[in-house]
């Protein structure tokens, strides 16, 4: 059995279909104790709270191995606290008592590549809860993942169909690994079984090199449409940002995240590559997946 938080997230859904394709027995963590979906897919469910160590009481008895995908992109700091820092000291309490043998972890590449947010800080500080938790793990860090209602291209392709001149924050130079969801899938379920990788930490990211200009020519030209790019450059509108920040919620970017359009989002991911067989699949191959 193989004990799932986050499994109604994006990268959570994917990964339990994955894992019941393969014939393993899944048991997921739901706030709600339901899920249409998770449960179509033959998983059991369980209720609970990642913040409530009291809710995972017995929750992970029989199961050998944890794969921990709770996060928030977005959020305030004592919210990224209490779910990347309190959710997985708590979840790593629970996995010892019920004596699960494996952690698997996703992080994110922003914290290797010293990207100073709340949500790549905090997944940092969880890194190290995990180390020190006492149980052979797996880390991943993965880059920007794409796919099907995920968070980074949904709003990319909503911008170049709607704005008629497509707005850029930046220079447009700054580079991306877009990473395939079926690809850290496949490594997430990989990594319940491999020796190889245990007690190890690994950058994840596609084959792909790719400006911010060209990620949205590449979307542009798959949509078979084209339109003018406007730069905008940092040191004018993060002020604006800044303010707006404050008083409009869901912003397409906060201030903070502005930091991303700063550097470089680029690892060496040989060592993936190498241990886990990355398939490696390219952008344009992945947003054909699941563009018209």
């Amino acid at each position: 059995m193989i004990f799932v938080t986050g499994g109604t997230g994006f990268v959570g859904r994917n990964l339990v279909k994955r894992l019941r394709e393969d014939g393993k027995k899944v048991r997921c963590l739901v706030r709600s104790g339901e899920s249409a979906y998770l449960s179509g897919l033959g998983a059991e469910l369980v209720k609970g709270d990642v913040r409530d160590k009291s809710s995972l009481s017995g929750a992970l008895d029989g199961c050998k191995a944890v794969i921990h995908l709770v996060g928030i992109w977005r959020a305030n700091m004592s919210t990224y606290r209490a779910l990347h820092i309190q959710g997985t000291s708590n979840v790593m309490e629970a996995a010892r008592e019920a004596d699960v043998k494996r952690f698997i972890y996703t992080s994110a590449m922003g914290y290797s590549l010293g990207i100073s947010t709340g949500f790549y800080n905090t997944k940092g500080e969880s890194e190290e809860i995990i180390k020190q938790g006492g149980l052979d793990y797996v880390i991943f860090r993965p880059a920007v993942i794409i796919g099907k209602e995920d968070q980074f291209t949904t709003a990319l392709i909503d911008m170049v169909k709607n704005a008629p001149i497509v707005p850029v924050l930046g220079t447009g130079r700054v580079r991306f690994m877009p990473l395939w969801v079926g690809d850290v899938v496949d490594c997430l379920a990989k990594a319940v079984d491999r020796r190889k990788a245990l007690n190890q930490t690994y950058d994840i990211a596609g084959p792909d090199i790719l400006t911010y200009d060209e990620l949205l020519d590449t979307i542009m030209d798959v949509l078979g449409t084209h339109k003018e790019k406007i730069h905008l450059p940092l040191g004018l509108i993060s002020p604006v940002i800044w303010f707006a920040d404050m008083i409009i919620p869901g912003l397409p970017i906060s201030y903070e995240e502005l930091n991303i359009m700063r550097v470089d989002n680029v690892r060496d991911i040989s060592k993936v590559t190498t241990d886990f067989g990355l398939k490696q699949t390219g952008f344009r191959e992945a947003l054909e997946h699941y563009l018209p």
